[in-house]
């Protein structure tokens, strides 16, 4: 009879240990310090250390139409400005400019697109050569993740005339 009682208290501690809620610990993209990268397990590159990220249900509509065509209204004013800086940093590598984000800690070795890693979100300024010998030029153009699942691109060629017009110099 004894041995039943402990066994039924010591069973009580145990679920009521188990089933009480302990305090949430800080996410790692909450515990890095400005400048602090956490490493992708299946690329072994850094990863964009932004703490803003949009839901999953904000779905782009169009790489053409202003703010890939997503309403903003039905967005928080925070889901609203990622959106909104997004758009600016597309619009800006589509005429030739770079947009206003600091550059990932790593860059592909042929030199020529560079990934920004923006706050909640990741653009790519890309910038490969491209054509045939009888017309050689570039890809160009953004390429951009919202770190939702969403990614847009929108890569053109540009003969290497055409290049030097647009290709504006990094600030």
């Amino acid at each position: 009879m004894e041995f039943t009682r402990t066994f039924g208290i010591l069973m009580a501690v145990s679920v009521a240990t188990a089933c009480s809620q302990e305090p949430t610990s800080p996410t790692i993209s909450e515990q890095l310090e400005e400048g602090e990268y956490i490493d992708n397990p299946d690329t072994g590159l850094p990863m964009n250390p932004s703490k803003r990220r949009l839901p999953g249900t904000v779905k782009i509509i169009s790489d053409k139409d202003e703010h890939f065509g997503i309403d903003l209204s039905a967005l928080t004013p925070d889901q609203a400005s990622i959106v909104k800086s997004a758009w600016t940093s597309y619009e800006t590598i589509l005429s030739g400019g770079r947009p206003d984000c600091p550059e990932a800690p790593f860059a592909p070795s042929d030199g020529g697109p560079t990934i920004y890693f923006c706050d909640g979100y990741d653009i790519v300024r890309v910038h490969g050569l491209s054509g045939t010998i009888e017309s050689p030029g570039y890809d160009y153009g953004p390429s951009l993740d919202l770190l939702n699942g969403q990614r847009v691109a929108r890569l053109k060629f540009y003969t290497q005339a055409e290049m030097a017009k647009l290709d504006r110099p990094a600030p």
